[in-house]
């Protein structure tokens, strides 16, 4: 069961599933069902009792009512409302599946986590591929702008950048001080690859917390930042140049302006942000039109825009109204009650981390609550709660 534990964990954290789909000529909500057949399989033949997150449990019941009833009110929608659907049938079976799952692991859900520490290895391996060779990962369907971003098997940039630091958050104390410096570096070259801004400075923000908390030293975040800055700034005046010239290819317009927004934000373009102001408020206009019950299930997805809002925050207000206002929030609350809880610092710190990683990420992407990772994440962090509350403290 451990090895099964590993290869599920890897496969959600380096997005296999539409992979196993594309191969098999299926669709890539059958390996959830696969999984959940698999684990309920093994549960009844091992007569195990049932153990379920409640707080989580309470909360995924009272989002999948509320997207029924929305979804329901649509007339069943068209092609955009069902597949919003679809994937939120995928996020209760990720749920379950996991939760089932990550209950046959230990306390510290080490099997859990040095998954996701390989999925980091590997994950930063193959962004570096795709950058060196673009689009080598790209799947037949998939509608990404590559544009010089490494992308590898996450279909969109903006994942990728969520991908590596909620891994880096969970997996970070399975590590000796010594080599969580080196870790950090390697992480930090994916989420650079994706030239993704808004990954970067939350990338930052993290490390700073984490050296409050003294999961690395202030010496160690001084060196981290002064070194990482160096590099960014040698990219943008140098690095792009030898660069292209090594590879020989042309540097899209798209980075320079990514980079210049780091360097020298007055000459950069930002008619991408500018796009970006422009949707938020129109999102929050919506939200301000109907307040109480907003404007209807996946109205973000089927607006006059090409794009969606970039806010999580602001598409659950909305598409749901007031009970958008909860979401979010219960969601962190449910998933992060049990490991505040805990008598073990280093769980207790997890536990922050998660809430700020997932809060500033959804105001920079609307896509938060539909990504299976995440959920995963919520579960982890949930049953590194429930298992470890009344434990002593360790040392």
């Amino acid at each position: 069961m451990k090895i099964f534990i590993f290869f599920a964990t890897l496969s959600i954290f380096l997005n296999l599933p539409p992979y196993y789909a594309l191969f098999t000529s299926t669709k890539d909500y059958v390996f959830y069902f696969v999984l959940m057949f698999l684990i309920s399989l093994y549960y009844f033949l091992n007569s195990r009792k049932i153990i379920l997150n409640q707080k989580l449990l309470y909360w995924m019941i009272g989002y999948f009512i509320i997207i029924c009833l929305y979804y329901i009110n649509t007339g069943l929608g068209g092609e955009f409302e069902y597949k919003r659907f679809v994937s939120v049938i995928m996020i209760i079976i990720t749920f379950f599946s996991f939760s089932l799952l990550y209950e046959l692991d230990d306390n510290n859900l080490t099997v859990t986590r040095t998954a996701i520490i390989v999925s980091m290895l590997i994950a930063v391996v193959l962004l570096v591929y795709d950058f060196i060779f673009p689009g080598s990962f790209l799947l037949p369907y998939a509608k990404t702008d590559l544009s010089g971003r490494a992308v590898a098997t996450y279909i969109n940039q903006n994942i990728v950048g969520a991908v590596l630091i909620l891994g880096l958050i969970l997996s970070i104390d399975l590590l000796p001080k010594k080599y969580r410096f080196l870790y950090i570096i390697y992480i930090f070259i994916g989420i650079a690859l994706t030239f993704s801004r808004s990954n970067i400075i939350i990338y930052f923000i993290i490390l700073f917390i984490m050296a409050f908390q003294k999961k690395i030293s202030r010496l160690t975040l001084f060196i981290i930042y002064l070194s990482l800055s160096l590099f960014l700034v040698w990219l943008m005046f140098w690095g792009l140049d030898w660069l292209a010239s090594v590879l020989d290819v042309d540097i899209p317009e798209n980075l320079i302006n990514r980079l210049s927004f780091f360097v020298d934000r007055q000459d950069a373009d930002t008619s991408d942000l500018n796009e970006r102001k422009m949707v938020l408020s129109a999102a929050l206009n919506m939200f301000m039109e109907h307040p109480i019950l907003g404007n209807g299930f996946a109205s973000t997805i089927t607006w006059k825009y090409a794009v969606g809002p970039h806010n999580t925050f602001a598409l659950t207000w909305a598409e749901f109204g007031l009970v958008g206002l909860l979401i979010i929030p219960l969601l962190l609350l449910s998933s992060t009650y049990d490991i505040f809880r805990t008598k073990q610092k280093k769980y207790y710190d997890i536990g922050i981390l998660f809430i700020i990683y997932f809060s500033l990420s959804s105001m920079f992407s609307h896509n938060m609550l539909d990504q299976t990772f995440n959920y995963v994440g919520a579960v982890i962090v949930a049953i590194l709660g429930s298992k470890n509350i009344g434990m002593s403290p360790i040392k």
